[in-house]
């Protein structure tokens, strides 16, 4: 598998085959498995190598895979095609590799990663902004673990709570309003009592007048 899997000449041609949606599948299953296997990034090993440390030190010899050693080119790149748009398939092959070979085989797909077709990160940015996510596209498989469906709720909560809010917030406001007219209300009251009773005294002396006048 390891000779498989750094035949350079193969995996250009594989690459190069592969269609902008697979490019983006295959980007991908390759960074997670990287993730998965967790190969060491070449800053650590340059300073163990500094150091005197060296990944071969502890490692078991592996027996290699012999099943497709002396198949033809159309048959390893037919392999090697399923090999990489499928995570299961690729990290079992990784993982029957040494650590070290792990780390090569890791160096060398980078480099050779700038034969996907793969599209712009601007283009890519543009897609996520609307709507058109590597979830949605089914690139990025959506997070069914608890933690994804904890960040669901979560996020369902923070909307209920910002509807409430904003609810109350509304309510409240009405309440000032109603709060405000009856004040205004009331601080009219007295001059409308006046008022009131300034035209019934007016009409008392009316009548008084009228009934001194008929004696």
């Amino acid at each position: 598998m390891y000779r498989i899997l750094t035949d350079v000449n193969n995996l250009q041609h594989v690459f190069s085959a592969f269609s902008a949606n697979e490019a983006l599948i295959v980007k991908y299953n390759i960074q997670r498995v990287f993730v998965q296997l967790k190969i060491p990034s070449a800053a650590l090993l340059a300073q163990m190598h500094s150091e005197g440390l060296s990944l071969s030190a502890f490692e078991e010899t592996k027996t290699s895979d012999t099943e497709l050693q002396h198949s033809s080119d159309s048959v390893l790149r037919a392999h090697l095609a399923t090999l990489f748009l499928v995570e299961k398939q690729l990290f079992a092959a990784m993982s029957m590799l040494t650590l070290s070979q792990q780390v090569e085989v890791r160096d060398l797909l980078e480099t050779l990663s700038e034969h996907l077709r793969l599209p712009s990160e601007t283009l890519l940015q543009r897609m996520a902004e609307e709507g058109l996510t590597l979830e949605k596209l089914g690139v990025v498989a959506k997070p069914a673990d608890k933690l994804g469906q904890i960040r669901a709720k979560l996020q369902a909560a923070a909307v209920t709570e910002a509807t409430e809010a904003t609810e109350a917030k509304h309510k409240s406001v009405a309440e000032i309003k109603e709060r405000l007219a009856a004040l205004h209300i009331s601080s009219r009251s007295p001059q409308q009592n006046e008022s009131h009773e300034d035209k019934n005294i007016i009409h008392l002396k009316t009548i008084q007048e009228r009934v001194s006048g008929s004696r």
